[in-house]
């Protein structure tokens, strides 16, 4: 009993599972790693019936398995959560997760039973506050995440799988849904977790297997495996991130925020951000991260204060996210799939987006040469430059939206978790070239959960907490009690913190 796969194979313009051999037992826990691109999103959406397989055997409780639609998956038992979001965000908390379960009555849709079995699923994720009536629209990136994984759970009798399930969540969150992952294994369902969070993996997980290159190189005992043995095996070499060191410049201001307020952000914000430097943003999840970056931006309305992009020339007031880009700032967004890409457009399109609309008209030799250039300086994985976007792994979508401001060397950089959902060695490629544009005088702001992302590459650490600014950190002898006891304060009481005794934004 359990899950069986032999010699299952796929090709797109390339092979990209090649003879893939698995046996999983019911109850276990199955970590799968590797590179992006390798093939670990190909394996999981075979098996939930989104892709049909170009050859091989997929056994399941004995019996011969090979879905030809999700709706096939569902009725087996068998559930897929992504980290690209399937959540709809017209219907509310309780529909989406009801979506492929109406309960009826009489031929008509049992809202008591469905807004009964809502508040069931979203406790076992952790969101007892939240009205089953909430839209999906007003729900955050996290809570998206969570309900998807609850909808998973729901399904998933036989077979659950989980694609990068804590990616967007804080560590009380992900220790939350290990903690029901580990119960649906107790129940006998075998469960597959994928994750580049290679330290869960190895908390939760009985027995991990390593894809690379579509093949599977390896399957052992979590006890028989260490860190650096499972890098090693991903990237046929052991990657190792060390800071990279940066010529110091003159503290000369590229982004003014002057006493900045919104809707979510009702405490006025000011900092500046100096060409060469790098401005880490910290914080829980919904501390105001995202928020921020988005005032700054122009996306979400700001009800008081300035934005200014400084200049040679002068100081350009910011108002709406043309403003932004047309003075020279690129944006990353946290959502890639929702904000961030062109699904059905080739990777060159997306990357030459903003060039675009800069020039209006632009030869398209210069678009496919820039392109080529850019994907080769960030290691993007792709079939061709007009290859879909949608097709790539999510790392290399990660890397085409960075390098979308590349192709005209954008001068001001926001980027909202630029890791998130990456495997090690992209992970290692992104910020490297983050630390090269810096090098370069850019200035950037990158917002992460992830404090190692932070300390690793960040001059100055912005502490986020409950909507305002709770402290400021100079590296690179980082305080990280002091930090986390800052980004903890709007909820213990706490005072805001710092190492340093400048004020806030002015120095490097």
């Amino acid at each position: 009993m359990g899950l069986s796969i032999v010699n299952l194979s796929k090709a797109f313009a390339a092979p990209v599972l090649r003879s893939i051999s698995l046996d999983i037992q019911c109850g276990e826990i199955r970590g799968l790693v590797g590179e992006n691109g390798a093939g670990k999103s190909t394996l999981l959406n075979i098996l939930a019936g989104n892709l049909d397989a170009d050859g091989g055997e997929i056994i399941l409780d004995d019996r011969p398995y090979r879905p030809s639609s999700v709706r096939q998956a569902l009725d087996a038992g068998v559930a897929l959560a992504t980290q690209e979001l399937s959540t709809i965000e017209t219907l509310t908390a309780a529909e989406n997760l009801s979506l492929s379960k109406f309960p009826s009555r009489l031929g008509l849709i049992d809202k008591a039973q469905q807004d009964k079995e809502a508040r069931s699923l979203l406790s076992t994720v952790g969101l007892t506050q939240l009205s089953p009536a909430t839209p999906a629209a007003e729900l955050s990136l996290a809570e998206q995440q969570l309900l998807e994984i609850a909808r998973a759970s729901w399904h998933g009798t036989h077979l659950l799988m989980l694609d990068e399930p804590t990616a967007a969540l804080s560590r009380e969150q992900a220790d939350l849904i290990h903690e029901l992952i580990k119960a649906k294994a107790a129940q006998g369902v075998v469960v597959i977790y994928v994750s580049h969070r290679l330290e869960d993996l190895k908390s939760v997980c009985q027995t991990i297997s390593v894809l690379r290159d579509g093949e599977m190189i390896l399957t052992r005992a979590c006890g028989d495996l260490t860190i650096p043995d499972m890098i090693e095996a991903m990237a046929g070499r052991f990657a190792r991130r060390e800071k990279r060191a940066r010529p110091s410049l003159l503290p000369t201001p590229m982004l003014r925020i002057s006493d900045i307020t919104t809707k979510a952000l009702p405490h006025p914000i000011s900092l500046e951000i100096n060409a060469g430097e790098i401005v880490g943003l910290a914080g829980l999840a919904g501390a105001g991260r995202t928020e921020l970056i988005k005032a700054i931006m122009g996306i979400d309305a700001r009800t008081s204060g300035t934005c200014e992009r400084v200049t040679d020339g002068g100081a350009v007031t910011l108002s709406t996210p043309a403003d932004a880009v047309a003075a020279g700032i690129g944006y990353v967004p946290e959502d890639r799939k929702m904000s961030g890409i062109f699904a059905g457009h080739g990777v060159a399109f997306n990357m030459s987006l903003p060039a675009l609309r800069a020039h209006r008209w632009i030869p398209g030799s210069w678009v496919y040469r820039r392109a080529s250039e850019v994907r080769n300086l960030l290691n993007i994985r792709s079939a061709g430059l007009d290859q879909p976007i949608d097709q790539l792994s999510g790392g290399n979508q990660q890397k085409v939206i960075l390098g979308r401001w590349l192709m005209e060397e954008t001068p001001v950089l926001l980027l909202d978790e630029p890791g998130r959902g990456v495997d090690v060695a992209a992970k290692t490629d992104i910020f490297d070239e983050i630390a090269r544009l810096a090098g370069a005088g850019a200035a950037v702001m990158i917002a992460s959960s992830e404090m190692d992302e932070l300390t690793m590459t960040c001059d100055r650490i912005v502490v986020m907490s409950g909507g305002r600014v709770a402290g400021e950190f100079n590296g690179p002898d980082w305080d990280e009690q002091a930090i986390m006891t800052a980004a903890f304060s709007a909820h213990v009481g706490g005072n805001a913190g710092s190492n340093d005794t400048r004020e806030l934004g002015t120095g490097q």
